[in-house]
C-alpha cells in the first residue's frame, strides 16, 4: 500500500486534524479521492519538510485551504487566459465540471491539482508552473506522487525528487 510506504519515510502527525473529504461549495459537491481521505486521516493538512504543503477542505488557515487556494488559482489562470489570449492550462477551471482542484502547493511555485474527470480514485495529478505556463499530467494518486518525491524516480519532469534527502518531517498546519 502506498500510504504504508509514505509512513516508512515520514512519521505521521501525532494528532492529525480531521478534514472533510467532500467539497460542497460554489454550487458543486465533489467527493475527493479515497487516498486523500487516508492521507488526511494519517497526516492531516501540513507541510512535508516545509516544501510540499498539503491542503485540506475548510482549513481556517488560508495557506492550507483547498477551496480558497483552488479559487485563487482559477482566477489567476483565467487572468492569464484573458491577458495572453490563450487557453493555458488546457483544463477546465473551477467551478466548471471536470475542473482542476488544488490539493498541494510546492514551495518553489509549483501547484499540484487533480483533474476531476471520472471516478475520484482515478483522478490524475496535474503539475502546474503558472509563471512559465508549464504543465504536466501525471497518472498517479496524490499519495503515489508524494512517495515518488521521496523515493524517486521523479514523479514529474517539472518537479524532480526534492525530498530525496533522507529524513523527511511532517509539520501539521496548526504548527506552521
Amino acid at each position: 500500500m502506498t500510504l504504508d510506504r509514505l509512513k516508512q519515510h515520514v512519521a505521521p502527525a501525532a494528532s492529525p486534524v480531521p478534514s472533510d473529504v467532500v467539497i460542497d461549495t460554489d454550487g458543486r459537491t465533489l467527493a475527493l479521492p479515497p487516498d486523500y481521505a487516508e492521507l488526511m486521516a494519517v497526516y492531516g493538512p501540513g507541510a512535508f519538510d516545509g516544501y510540499v504543503f498539503l491542503l485540506s477542505v475548510d482549513n481556517p488557515r488560508r495557506l492550507y485551504d483547498m477551496v480558497a487556494s483552488t479559487r485563487e488559482s482559477a482566477e489567476q489562470m483565467a487572468g492569464h487566459r484573458e491577458r495572453l489570449a490563450n487557453d493555458w492550462p488546457p483544463y477546465p477551471l473551477w467551478p466548471a465540471e471536470g475542473a482542476l482542484v488544488k490539493w498541494a502547493t510546492i514551495a518553489n511555485e509549483h501547484d499540484l491539482f487533480w483533474l476531476t474527470k471520472g471516478e475520484p480514485s482515478h483522478w490524475p495529478v496535474v503539475v502546474l508552473r503558472e509563471d512559465e505556463q508549464l504543465h504536466e499530467l501525471v497518472a498517479m494518486t496524490a499519495t503515489e506522487f508524494l512517495v515518488r518525491l521521496i523515493e524517486g524516480p521523479e514523479p514529474s519532469d517539472l518537479v524532480g525528487t526534492p525530498l530525496a534527502n533522507g529524513v523527511v518531517r511532517f509539520l501539521p498546519s496548526a504548527n506552521n
